[in-house]
């Protein structure tokens, strides 16, 4: 049911008005709740390579707001990734049973997915000018906001090295003595039973992360 319930991104731009916030995603974090905006600015399309093929470049602002908690999360400068419904498939494929996979492959029905890297502890609200490049159109399509990482910077928290992490995440780990227990969550059917190999959930967080791309004829064209 929760895939179903979807935010709107308009492609609108209006040159008598400036372009405005629309929230993408949501979640949170440490004790901090999170929101993410985009402002979209414009479009142009390019043909590059050999042989040329068109790539259609979707220009936004990216805003983070912290609503409550005591951890400031920012944006990464990092580049936003972006990965085709198939690109994500294939490399998941091999992790599941058939059963498990056919269930995530029935579900994971979005079209582009947008990879944004979010830092605790990091102060950096917006990124501008962002150039996301696509093979196609994305008017009428699906996206899916996917907030990776959540690696603090500066060796605060260190998954590949907890003992020389000055925090842990508790999402995550457990401490105990010198010893360090992973948390796994489990898919359950109806009964509340653990599917087998249903180790489905990352990190154990849903948050709103679907958008549907509105179509619009009146984008800024370059």
């Amino acid at each position: 049911m929760h895939e179903n319930l979807k935010m709107k991104l308009d492609l609108v731009v209006d040159s008598k008005e400036p372009p405005t916030w629309q929230a993408i995603s949501g979640i949170q974090r440490y004790g901090t709740f999170y929101m993410i905006y985009a402002r979209f600015k414009g479009y142009k399309q390019k043909t590059i390579g050999k042989p040329p093929l068109p790539v259609h470049i979707y220009t936004f602002d990216f805003r983070i707001q912290n609503f409550s908690g005591p951890v400031t999360f920012g944006l990464s400068t990092e580049d936003i990734e972006i990965k085709s419904n198939k690109t994500y498939l294939d490399e998941i494929s091999n992790k599941y049973s058939p059963e498990v996979f056919k269930k995530i492959r029935d579900t994971e029905n979005w079209h582009y997915q947008l990879n944004v890297k979010v830092l605790p502890f990091f102060v950096n609200p917006e990124l501008h000018d962002v150039e996301l490049k696509f093979k196609d159109k994305i008017e009428g399509k699906e996206l899916d906001i996917h907030l990776y990482d959540f690696i603090l910077e500066g060796g605060l928290y260190n998954p590949k090295d907890l003992d020389g992490s000055r925090y842990i995440d508790p999402m995550s780990w457990r401490r105990d003595g010198e010893n360090w227990l992973k948390k796994s969550y489990r898919l359950v059917d109806k009964k509340y039973n653990p599917i087998p190999d249903g180790d489905g959930v990352v990190d154990g967080l849903c948050y709103p992360r679907r958008v549907d791309v509105i179509k619009s004829d009146t984008m800024k064209s370059e």
